[in-house]
């Protein structure tokens, strides 16, 4: 992340030059409309650095960098359309009434600004969601991979097939958790352990009765499901 900060701000500060050279160089008249349009451009070249913080500075993930690209989008157009404005007000500064040029300028940069807010608004959201949705499928998950490495150290057949009984239903269970199934999921989490302590200490009697009161309140559970749909 350092190194590409690095390559943005030199990018930033070489068409910064490459906006001054072309600004001042040119016998461009030098009057009001000449320094709003060199002002406002100055601004979008400035803004550049905010735009990369927002769109690729909260995190370091892929994930992360691929949902600031549309708010880095926003400001690199915007950055190339004020720069085109700003020259051909300068080119045209003896004729363009400096309302005008205040006005075009100031509409640009508000643009910008709603545009990089609503892209900023809506890539926050997508992560929310993202997040919400791995967190809310970690209670099946973790249940099923208790029920599969307790299939793979017990010894007993019998007991084996009910576990592995048990496996298949969590496998084929809907994943994700809704507010209804949190209470619901903290038991089967309680009786899994409760297979777990049963299994450790070789009371095979206790892991049969477990696994059929797991099974129980799975299709409890799975009913609940349907009935969020």
């Amino acid at each position: 992340m350092g190194n590409t900060k690095t390559k943005v701000y030199a990018v930033i500060g070489i068409i910064f030059m490459m906006f001054t050279v072309l600004a001042f160089v040119p016998p461009f008249q030098k009057d009001v409309v000449f320094f709003v349009a060199y002002i406002f451009g100055i601004m979008a070249i400035l803004y550049q650095i905010y735009v990369f913080k927002i769109s690729f500075g909260k995190s370091d993930e892929p994930k992360s960098y691929f949902y600031g690209f549309p708010i880095a989008r926003v400001g690199a157009f915007f950055l190339l359309l004020q720069l085109v404005m700003s020259l051909i007000e300068m080119c045209f500064a003896t004729i363009i009434p400096v309302w005008i040029a205040v006005i075009i300028n100031i509409l640009l940069l508000s643009f910008a600004l709603i545009g990089c807010i609503a892209s900023e608004v809506m890539r926050d959201e997508i992560t929310r969601q993202d997040m919400k949705n791995k967190s809310d499928v970690s209670n099946l998950r973790l249940l099923q991979a208790k029920s599969a490495s307790f299939v793979s150290i017990c010894r007993d057949e019998d007991v084996k097939r009910a576990l592995q009984s048990l496996t298949d239903e969590l496998k084929y269970s809907d994943p994700v958790t809704s507010e209804a199934t949190k209470e619901i999921e903290t038991k089967l989490i309680s009786l899994m352990d409760n297979i777990q302590e049963s299994l450790e200490d070789g009371d095979i009697k206790s892991v049969e009765n477990f696994c059929m009161l797991t099974k129980a309140c799975l299709a409890e559970r799975n009913k609940l499901c349907k009935y969020e749909k």
